[in-house]
């Protein structure tokens, strides 16, 4: 009895053998081609969203720092009200966010990225016996890298006899 060979299952020659590996090996590049383009793609949105973070984080420390400068102005007139031989200060904030943030022990690392410094100077205007300079300059985070600057300078009046500029 011969053996009969199913219709659906006709012996591959060398030839069609090589043609569905060339098959396999195209299919194989495009597949290779879309994941280096997907790859390159997820790479350019990463790097946009990393930039538009620290885009953020640097306003947010620039205007931080702005309203550390402007309260530490405040603070400056308030204390030359009191006393205006008061020559000025080395003013330490911690600004965390909640006073929960404050409860917990800090590391060195986050003590640093809620802590602001601003610096005040009071000097005689020359020439001037009633006006007096304030400077200040606020920093924000304290940390040595990543922070921001602010600064501001008024020239307050001091009344006579007490009274109120």
């Amino acid at each position: 009895m011969k053996h009969k060979t199913p219709r659906h299952c006709t012996p591959i020659t060398p030839t069609q053998s090589r043609g569905r590996a060339t098959r396999r090996a195209a299919a194989m590049m495009m597949a290779l081609v879309v994941l280096l383009v997907v790859g390159l793609i997820s790479g350019l949105a990463l790097q946009a969203i990393l930039q538009s973070h620290r885009h953020t984080r640097e306003e947010q420390q620039r205007v931080q720092a702005e309203l550390l400068a402007d309260a530490a102005l405040s603070r400056a007139q308030a204390m030359l009200r009191k006393d205006t031989a008061w020559q000025g200060e080395s003013w330490s904030v911690n600004l965390a966010s909640s006073p929960a943030e404050i409860d917990i022990a800090p590391t060195a690392a986050q003590d640093l990225k809620s802590t602001g410094l601003a610096e005040t100077h009071v000097d005689k205007v020359a020439g001037e016996s009633s006006h007096l300079r304030i400077s200040v300059t606020a920093i924000y985070p304290s940390d040595p890298v990543h922070r921001a600057q602010a600064r501001r300078e008024v020239t307050y009046t001091v009344s006579p006899r007490g009274g109120k500029p």
